[in-house]
């Protein structure tokens, strides 16, 4: 399957047209509620994003939930995963179709996952399709025991773990590796390839483990073709961390390439980067 993208000279490969936009209906795999600088700005700026730039649907986390915001974005006073859930969930509904949602997980100060939490998951499981980590806004690596009573959730619920990676410590590809060989009975996504790399380290290291798959928020084009080589086709997903940028934030040049297929990927191999996967990972209809 790998191959598929080994075409050869570029004259034979399936160049970009128009018109496999207008029949890809985008899934944007890394979007997110947040104050930036506040909910009700972030939602308009989303929507304009994704109805601007082409993108059917998208899976979204609130970002307000991190415990320990640093450096990530001007988020308010954190908020609890279950509230952080609830309002997903109430956007989600007010725009059908549009989003299915990755809780929140927020396991230093919610050692458990609270009642509230699993009620709201019970009750919308035809929304929600993930847990999201981010080791860095919660200061935990991806192999720490303490998360061992979300894990044993996703894997009750059979849910993967959407998990924020980059070249801090606590959100190193290598944690994230060490965290799925000890659950392989789990599937994860590598967010960013590691962020702020050149994301040539990470997909070399997830050829140790085929139950890490990837999304591409600020990730290159070139970067997400190699990474489609070399780990097979259906491990790689599009994403944006849309719209932490604002409402132009599908309007980098690094997501032109993405919307305009500048790698001239084959019809299929395009349609399978942009939704098929995503359809398939998170159970998409």
């Amino acid at each position: 399957m790998d191959n598929l993208l080994k075409y050869g000279p570029i004259d034979v490969v399936f160049s970009f047209c128009s018109y496999i936009l207008e029949s890809v209906k985008i899934i944007d795999a890394h979007v997110h509620l947040g104050s930036w600088p506040n909910i009700e700005t972030s939602k308009a700026n989303l929507l304009y994003g994704m109805d601007a730039y082409g993108i059917a649907s998208g899976i979204l986390s609130h970002a307000d939930c991190s415990t320990f915001p640093g450096d990530a974005g001007a988020f308010a006073t954190p908020i609890s995963a279950a509230e952080g859930l609830r309002q997903c969930i109430e956007f989600a509904r007010e725009h059908p179709g549009r989003f299915h949602l990755a809780a929140w997980i927020k396991p230093i100060v919610e050692p458990r996952p609270s009642e509230e939490l699993l009620s709201l998951i019970q009750d919308n499981h035809d929304l929600i399709v993930a847990l999201k980590l981010h080791p860095f806004c919660e200061r935990i690596s991806p192999c720490d025991e303490r998360l061992e009573p979300y894990y044993e959730l996703a894997a009750e619920l059979n849910m993967p773990i959407l998990c924020h990676t980059a070249l801090d410590f606590h959100s190193s590809i290598g944690e994230l590796i060490l965290a799925a060989n000890a659950h392989p009975n789990l599937r994860f996504v590598a967010a960013h390839l590691e962020l702020s790399s050149d994301h040539h380290y990470s997909i070399n290291a997830l050829k140790s483990t085929k139950n890490v798959y990837a999304d591409t928020a600020w990730v290159d084009m070139e970067s997400a073709r190699l990474a489609m080589e070399e780990l097979g086709v259906d491990r790689v997903m599009f994403g944006t961390d849309s719209p932490l940028d604002g409402p132009e934030t599908l309007a980098n040049p690094l997501y032109f390439s993405f919307l305009n297929n500048t790698e001239h990927l084959p019809e299929d191999i395009y349609e399978r980067l942009m939704s098929g996967n995503a359809k398939a990972f998170y159970g998409i209809d």
